[in-house]
């Protein structure tokens, strides 16, 4: 009983997230996500839960993963994305170690960075145009 309450507890969070989260086990199996994570890799969600992230990054889907990285490395990692649908996502993923010191599983929490990369672009062009009309 306990454990399915904090079962649907993680889904209500892992759902309701503005953060796009991925958890995977060991084998980089992906085992929650939440939807908005596939909407901005143009990819319909809850279809790849048992899917693993090796096959969908050689497939060009999530290139490169921020999972299997934080699998390879066993640390921390973060990086920036660009994916097919033209979005830039800074990545963060951790790894997950259990009391016996074992990596069991990565999590990582992605956030678009495309609109605040458009908005600095026009705030450097509007600069440049000032620039322009001082001299």
């Amino acid at each position: 009983m306990y454990d399915d309450m904090l079962e649907e507890e993680l889904n209500k969070i892992i759902e309701t997230s503005n953060n796009n989260i991925l958890i995977t086990d060991q084998d980089g199996i992906i085992l929650y996500s939440n939807p908005k994570l596939w909407e901005i890799y143009g990819m319909e969600s809850d279809s790849y839960i048992g899917t693993s992230v090796y096959q969908l990054e050689s497939e060009g889907l999530l290139t490169p993963s921020i999972n299997a990285i934080v699998l390879k490395e066993k640390k921390a990692m973060r990086i920036m994305q660009e994916t097919k649908t033209g979005h830039v996502v800074m990545s963060t993923g951790y790894p997950i170690f259990n009391k016996d010191g074992l990596l069991v599983r990565a999590i990582s929490y992605g956030q678009d960075q495309t609109e605040i990369l458009q908005l600095q672009d026009q705030f450097e062009q509007l600069q440049r145009k000032i620039k322009g009309y001082q001299t």
